[in-house]
């Protein structure tokens, strides 16, 4: 089995406590199925947590048939499991959406490095 991971952070400045961070870790079989996947998110919710219902929606799926609409639905649903706050650092909008543009490219970046070692 082949696994890759990302992890990003949005925050304010270059000493600032994170608004909101994401890591996301994904590995497939040698017949390129998505055998597990991890989605966690931290800075939107009282603790680090896991987005389960999103890391299911990857389970069993083609790697080569993975495109952006399904990637979407995925990284839509990890920022419908967040319960955020609004503070000084940012609104809880802002973070569902932030989280959910973090999720997008941390699953993105995983299956193209999966994709292109598989080459």
């Amino acid at each position: 089995s082949r696994t890759q991971s990302s992890f990003s952070k949005l925050r304010r400045t270059a000493v600032d406590i994170a608004i909101v961070n994401a890591a996301v870790k994904i590995s497939v079989n040698e017949d390129g199925i998505v055998s597990d996947g991890k989605i966690a998110l931290g800075s939107v919710a009282p603790r680090p947590m896991r987005s389960k219902e999103a890391e299911q929606m990857l389970f069993g799926l083609d790697l080569s048939k993975i495109g952006e609409k399904t990637v979407k639905k995925v990284s839509c649903r990890a920022a419908e499991e967040i319960k955020p706050i609004t503070d000084i650092r940012g609104s809880a909008e802002y973070r569902k959406i932030i989280s959910e543009v973090l999720v997008r490219r941390g699953i993105e970046k995983c299956l193209n490095e999966l994709a292109e070692r598989r080459i």
